[in-house]
């Protein structure tokens, strides 16, 4: 199947970007979630919210953001780096080209005031928890990663699954794995598992605790849907 005629409007011409990820083929892959949306919510049993154009180009950018990074070698989870974290999702909310926007202006002050209000956890207890874990298997630091984003706490404000998805592919790209990239094939799977998280969180249990049931389940998924159709070819071992 081709690329649909809307694909490359996916990608603004001022967004920066590395040399690791195809973004037309990561742009081809959440258009067609886009499209099968309806499907996709009629095998949950809670309903996604449906993407839209803009919504794809968002997280594309942000994809390219974090493939930015890694050919830069910025150490994003790494202590001092909170604000380029940030700044992940807020591409992911508003797009690159928005983050300055003064429009945007109340919508980025109150994202910023819950990442850094959060007490007890949040980007500190991200940040820490990944400096303790580096020698893990890259399949369950990139869980981990993912599931300290979703919380609870939620580490941001608003589009905590669509960045933590994100992060995680900073750990993949780290690792020179494949990257991860939810289409309508895996989407049910994997919303079923991001939902059982969900309904747990009024749990009066410590959250540390009963999001390692998760993390095996997560870590598996990770490692059997990265694929190698998402790089350039010329960052695909043996080519």
């Amino acid at each position: 199947m081709g690329m649909e005629p809307d694909t490359a409007m996916a990608i603004t011409s001022n967004c920066v970007t590395g040399d690791r990820f195809d973004l037309g083929a990561i742009a081809e892959a959440l258009h067609g979630l886009r499209r099968h949306m309806g499907q996709v919510n009629r095998r949950l049993d809670n309903h996604h919210q449906a993407l839209d154009r803009d919504s794809v180009n968002q997280i594309v950018q942000a994809y390219s953001m974090i493939d930015h990074h890694l050919t830069e070698g910025l150490p994003l989870l790494s202590m001092g780096q909170s604000r380029s974290v940030l700044a992940v999702n807020h591409c992911v909310l508003f797009g690159m080209e928005n983050s300055g926007n003064p429009d945007y202006c109340k919508a980025l002050k109150a994202s910023e005031r819950h990442f850094y209000g959060v007490t007890g956890s949040g980007i500190g207890d991200l940040l820490d928890w990944y400096s303790r874990s580096r020698d893990q298997v890259v399949w369950d630091l990139a869980a981990g990663v993912y599931l300290h984003t979703i919380g609870p706490p939620q580490l941001f404000l608003e589009g905590n699954h669509r960045t933590g998805v994100i992060l995680a592919n900073y750990v993949l790209g780290k690792a020179s794995q494949a990257p991860l990239v939810i289409d309508h094939r895996l989407a049910p799977t994997w919303f079923e598992v991001t939902e059982k998280v969900r309904s747990r969180r009024r749990s009066f249990l410590e959250p540390r605790f009963w999001l390692r049931s998760f993390h095996g389940e997560l870590a598996d998924l990770i490692q059997n849907h990265v694929n190698e159709r998402y790089l350039r070819s010329s960052s695909i071992p043996g080519k």
